[in-house]
């Protein structure tokens, strides 16, 4: 679940980066904190639906 995650936003922030090398540097920077976000939310539901389970 976490790399899907790590996947898609790369993909999704990639994609939508501008022309030239400033928006991709911005884009790859705000890729790495939305997914790092993104896990640990991913994390933190994955806990509760397990917490339930048991």
């Amino acid at each position: 679940m976490f790399g899907a995650v790590i996947g898609l936003v790369g993909c999704y922030k990639g994609y939508n980066a501008g022309r030239g090398t400033e928006s991709v540097g911005l884009a790859a920077n705000s890729a790495v904190v939305m997914s790092s976000l993104l896990v640990i939310v991913v994390d933190v539901i994955a806990v509760q639906i397990t917490d339930m389970l048991i």
